[in-house]
């Protein structure tokens, strides 16, 4: 399931979220991608959905199963802040396996968790020529 992202700005676990960002989130390495969204609620100035992505994670080969609430601001037909809230830990148990369920817990573990998806969602925005860096 794809489909084009609205401008917007927000954060997630992983990394902030501009609006770049938004658009090459759901195409980087996710060949395999399905979502599933449910309880969507919208107002005049806010909204917000559950969501669950499933996928395999490319730098283990391992399959994730992302539990996600996210909440909408809104301008307007614009989207003004983006946030996706979701459990790092659980992410890195599936994701890393045996190392995530050890360390996947810790601040500097998920530091380097966010630091690291961050770089990736960077290279793939300058391979796509998506934009210039923030």
């Amino acid at each position: 399931m794809r489909a084009a992202a609205p401008p917007l700005a927000g954060s997630a676990p992983i990394t902030s979220i501009t609006e770049r960002h938004a658009r090459a989130r759901f195409c980087e390495r996710a060949t395999d991608l399905q979502l599933e969204v449910s309880n969507v609620v919208g107002e005049v100035d806010r909204g917000s959905a559950h969501w669950e992505a499933t996928y395999t994670f490319s730098g283990t080969g391992r399959r994730v199963h992302n539990v996600i609430e996210a909440s909408f601001l809104f301008e307007g037909e614009r989207f003004l802040h983006h946030t996706d809230a979701f459990d790092l830990y659980a992410w890195a148990r599936q994701a890393l396996g045996p190392k995530g369920v050890l360390l996947g817990w810790s601040p500097p573990v998920q530091r380097a968790i966010r630091s690291q998806a961050a770089r990736g969602l960077e290279a793939f925005i300058r391979r796509q020529g998506l934009g210039a860096t923030a």
